[in-house]
């Protein structure tokens, strides 16, 4: 563990900064609602876990991982069409396990499961293969309905298909998707019926409520909190007005009701530091499936970022994305801390499996110790 913690110390002080700050607004979550008293609890035990879940990965060689790859996607899509057909409905979606508690959102794996066993389909041009198993959970994440995993499951798709350079698939591809978006946007608006029978009532209130963005409770409450913001935090344990999901989706707005406008600034550098030396890795690594995967990373992280601020100010619809390592959610830190272990690993020649020429390679792997 030492090793990891000197090589990337400067990474785990800004999450440390992210998560102590995450903590002491969601400790202030009573403001909000009464029944956010235990969510301290119960976001220090999650906080907690996904600790021990870095500690242990970093103890497992990342090719023993590679080996269960399509068994950890398999169990991921199990549990997808699980919470469709089982789970109890949260604000018009069913995309929560209940455990003891506490409730895990499967969706959120599909970030990791799927690049792990997408990225050297891609490579070897099997994209066939690797466009199914992106469509399977995507489609299971839409009759959620839950629009905004479906969006970063769809972004490591494109990033990966750019990424390999071939431009005439990724043509096709955006075609087809922009085809299928069009007919869908047309559909919800003059043929309202054929939507709904097409797809489900959910996901047409989904498509109606983002669509209608601008008029959102949510949305006008985190504004007036935000204007009326102080520059530093000079009333403790007030707030200036209740903001709808303060702790999940608006807990970027809820943060500058509470610290002001200076320390949540500070907050963005802080995130933009961490973004930076996640960048400087992705530009510095050789090996192929590293790159990639340490690519998907910095997507999901960045959009996550960014829509979330963007939707916390009014400039972008609401969509389930939360801050990363900031909103409540056991699903959010977890799925971002298994990523991050992974991309913290060092991958050896042999375990990026788009190296077939492996007795030309004999020496060089043994030089590869696994991490």
């Amino acid at each position: 563990m030492k090793k990891y913690f000197y090589k990337y110390y400067k990474e785990f002080i800004c999450l440390f900064i992210i998560l102590t700050l995450s903590l002491l607004n969601i400790k202030k979550g009573y403001l909000l609602k009464k029944e956010y008293i235990n969510f301290f609890n119960k976001q220090l035990i999650w906080i907690i876990l996904s600790i021990l879940i870095y500690l242990l990965l970093t103890k497992i060689k990342f090719k023993k991982i590679l080996k269960f790859k399509y068994l950890l996607y398999f169990i991921n899509i199990f549990l997808l069409i699980y919470v469709i057909l089982f789970s109890k409905s949260i604000n018009r979606t069913k995309a929560w396990i209940n455990i003891f508690g506490f409730s895990f959102q499967p969706s959120e794996l599909t970030k990791i499961t799927y690049p792990l066993v997408s990225i050297n389909l891609i490579k070897h041009k099997k994209y066939l293969l690797s466009s199914i198993l992106f469509l399977i959970p995507f489609i299971l994440i839409l009759l959620e309905p839950d629009t905004g995993n479906a969006i970063l499951l769809l972004s490591i798709f494109i990033f990966l298909i750019i990424n390999n350079k071939n431009k005439n698939i990724f043509k096709i591809l955006f075609m087809i998707i922009g085809l299928l978006f069009s007919i869908s946007i047309v559909l919800f608006k003059y043929k309202t019926n054929l939507f709904i029978n097409l797809f489900n009532g959910k996901l047409y209130y989904r498509f109606k409520r983002i669509a209608n963005y601008k008029n959102n409770y949510q949305i006008n409450n985190a504004l007036i909190g935000i204007g009326n913001a102080k520059a530093l935090p000079i009333k403790f344990n007030k707030i200036i007005i209740y903001i709808p999901e303060g702790l999940t989706d608006f807990i970027f707005a809820f943060n500058i009701c509470n610290f002001g406008i200076i320390i949540s600034s500070i907050l963005l550098i802080i995130y933009g530091l961490f973004i930076y030396f996640i960048i400087n890795r992705y530009n510095k690594t050789n090996n192929y499936f590293h790159k990639k995967l340490t690519g998907c990373f910095l997507v999901v992280f960045i959009i996550q970022l960014f829509y979330n601020i963007l939707m916390n100010i009014g400039l972008m619809p609401i969509m389930g994305i939360p801050l990363p390592f900031f909103s409540y959610g056991g699903s959010n830190i977890i799925s971002f801390t298994i990523l991050y272990s992974l991309i913290n690993k060092k991958i050896s020649s042999n375990e990026d499996m788009g190296n077939n020429n492996y007795k030309n390679n004999y020496h060089k792997v043994q030089m590869d110790k696994y991490s």
